[in-house]
């Protein structure tokens, strides 16, 4: 099991620290939160999950682009 924090995350995807935390948020991306203490956590994710999330991100891409090619 391969874990990625979300600064490593972030430079994968090309995004910023907050946007990984948001599709976090959004129910996008998984992340197995872990205490830290003083109530702080840290975010891991499964590099498998991150690489479906990019191959997923890929696809929708090229949709977009051939439907703007047919307008």
């Amino acid at each position: 099991m391969d874990l990625l924090t979300t600064n490593r995350v972030a430079q994968i995807l090309g995004i910023t620290p907050d946007s990984v935390r948001y599709h976090e948020r959004k129910g996008h991306i998984l992340a197995i939160k872990v205490a830290r203490g003083g109530g702080d956590f840290q975010r891991l994710f499964l590099r498998e999950d991150i690489e479906r999330f990019q191959r997923l991100r890929a696809e929708k891409s090229v949709e977009r682009d051939v439907e703007a090619s047919h307008v």
